[in-house]
């Protein structure tokens, strides 16, 4: 299997070289990181306006360096990116917040800073391998504790998911 990805410009890149960042410093490279660092930890990805340009804008940096720091050192795309981490915070306000699981899909969708409950129920199924109402059902039954804590827990590491199957195990059934 190659190595190759194709940018959203559709040139092929390496992932595995700097072919494609060696016209921005490392210095340039560094700041775009700790600034999307910044973004995530603030929670700016649940606002839905947001897009590569604007993010650019706001943090005085060329639109297609940014875009080629995410590609490079993320392996995904600027829109993969805010998806996944808008996916990460609705498990886990759906895993804590039991006032958030009551929200219809499109609300829980609109909190999350997706612009459509049909888009939001695409990538978290997409992503997780379940339906959110099904995922929710499953808390609310008390039988989702290892799967929410599974998915929790992969979360942050690796967004890129095949279709997940689990066992389900109720409370008293699970041991750490």
């Amino acid at each position: 299997m190659q190595n190759k990805e194709r940018s959203p410009q559709g040139r092929a890149l390496d992932l595995h070289t700097k072919e494609e960042t060696q016209d921005i410093s490392c210095d340039i490279v560094e700041e775009l990181l700790e600034k999307l660092d910044r973004f995530a930890r603030n929670k700016k990805y649940l606002n839905s306006s947001i897009s590569l340009n604007k993010r650019a804008k706001e943090r005085h940096t060329n639109p297609n360096y940014l875009s080629r720091v995410i590609i490079l050192k993320m392996e995904k795309t600027f829109s993969q990116y805010l998806n996944d981490l808008r996916i990460r915070y609705a498990v886990n306000e759906l895993k804590t917040n039991k006032i958030f699981r009551k929200y219809s899909t499109k609300a829980i969708a609109e909190e999350c800073g997706f612009k459509s409950g049909g888009t939001f129920s695409r990538v978290f199924y997409n992503t997780t391998g379940l339906k959110p109402l099904y995922y929710i059902k499953n808390l609310e039954k008390n039988v989702g504790y290892w799967l929410s804590k599974k998915i929790h827990n992969l979360l942050p590491y690796s967004f890129i998911f095949s279709k997940l199957s689990f066992k389900f195990f109720t409370t008293s059934e699970f041991t750490e």
